[in-house]
């Protein structure tokens, strides 16, 4: 019995001493990492852009009348020249008619004045009338000439508003906001339609002031918009306003982009009145070192030691021995989901994307996901 109570007395102590001084277990944490490369990259900034067709001009009647021709529907396609409609001019026909008339009674009017005053000059002459008789034949024939010259303009101006009924195509383009039909009252105050010049696209970009000193005429633009995923076009900066909106505090600067029509579908693909973003290229870095923005954290510490003009960044590195290693990086330009690298790392270095939050300078890490 007393050799029993002292075996399990002996147990108790063995468990209560490994109890007491276990032995610690290293741990080491899984993380994903990536390798830093060298790529071509380009500087760029990037705008919210409203496209619109590279010209517009709106067609109005310069007469009031009815309308007798216009065939044309939304979309069409007209050519520099062609008739877009036909107001009625009847009116304006009767009332040149008219004038017409009341000209040549002034001209006959005119001939019998200018005789009588032939005729009264040489009785001037010869002493039968006064001078007062002359001037008073004189004045009325210069107002009658005054008339003639008046009625004359009025009928020169019904005739260019006659002509004028019929309303042609500026340019080549496409109908667009038609808001009359065959029969309806056309008048100056109305418009008839728009033409839209579309084989060029026009955007216009308010520029901060901070990127106004980046940009310049002859800079190349890419347009993504959302009808036509994965697609870029490819546009210029053809002009940059001499001076800034007052109110917006903005610089408005014009793009110009192709509009081509697409050989696959036969349609152009961009059209007035969709949304897109525009990006300007700056700047063209070929072979910079970059890295994911996600292994590049914002950091207390060493936001408090940035100096103006830096940019600066915590990574974390995956060191030949298998432990974590933290570097401040100062980084350059961004560049979509990827940051340049100025220094900090260098090229083929492991830096960790997931996992880095709440790691210890020199722990131990265990690469689960490399890409």
């Amino acid at each position: 019995m007393r050799f029993l109570l002292l075996t399990i007395f002996a147990v108790v102590l063995t468990g209560c001493a490994s109890q007491a001084s276990p032995e610690k277990s290293a741990t080491v944490t899984p993380v994903s990492v990536t390798v830093v490369t060298q790529e071509d990259i380009a500087d760029e900034i990037a705008y919210v852009a409203d496209l619109s067709a590279w010209a517009e001009v709106q067609l109005y009647s310069p007469v009031s009348d009815r309308i007798l021709y216009f065939p044309w529907e939304e979309g069409d396609k007209v050519s520099e020249g062609d008739v877009v409609a036909r107001i009625r001019s009847e009116g304006l026909d009767a009332a040149i008619s008219q004038i017409n008339a009341q000209v040549e009674a002034l001209d006959v009017q005119l001939a019998a004045q200018n005789a009588d005053l032939a005729r009264t000059a040489e009785l001037l002459r010869a002493g039968v009338v006064t001078e007062r008789t002359w001037e008073q034949a004189q004045a009325s024939y210069q107002s009658s000439l005054a008339q003639r010259r008046s009625t004359a303009a009025s009928r020169d101006q019904i005739q260019v508003n006659a002509g004028n009924a019929v309303v042609t195509a500026p340019m080549a383009g496409i109908v667009a906001n038609r808001s009359l039909e065959v029969g309806d009252m056309a008048t100056p105050q109305q418009q008839l339609c728009a033409i839209l010049q579309v084989d060029t696209i026009r955007i216009e970009l308010d520029l901060v002031e901070a990127d106004v000193s980046r940009v310049h005429v002859g800079q190349s633009v890419k347009l993504e918009v959302d009808a036509w995923p994965g697609r870029t076009f490819e546009g210029q900066l053809v002009r940059l306003l001499p001076y800034i909106d007052p109110t917006t505090r903005t610089n408005t600067a014009v793009v110009r982009i192709d509009n081509s029509v697409d050989e696959t579908t036969g349609l152009r693909p961009l059209k007035p009145g969709m949304y897109g973003m525009a990006r300007l290229v700056v700047s063209e870095k070929p072979d910079a070192l970059v890295a994911p923005a996600q292994a590049l954290l914002l950091d207390t510490e060493v936001l408090a030691g940035q100096q103006p003009g830096q940019t600066l960044r915590k990574a974390w590195v995956v060191m030949p021995d298998g432990t974590a290693q933290s570097r401040l990086v100062h980084v350059g330009a961004r560049v979509g989901d990827r940051w340049e690298v100025l220094s900090g790392i260098e090229v083929g270095e492991e830096v960790i994307v997931r996992g880095q939050h709440g790691l210890s300078e020199g722990e131990r890490v265990r690469i689960a996901i490399s890409s």
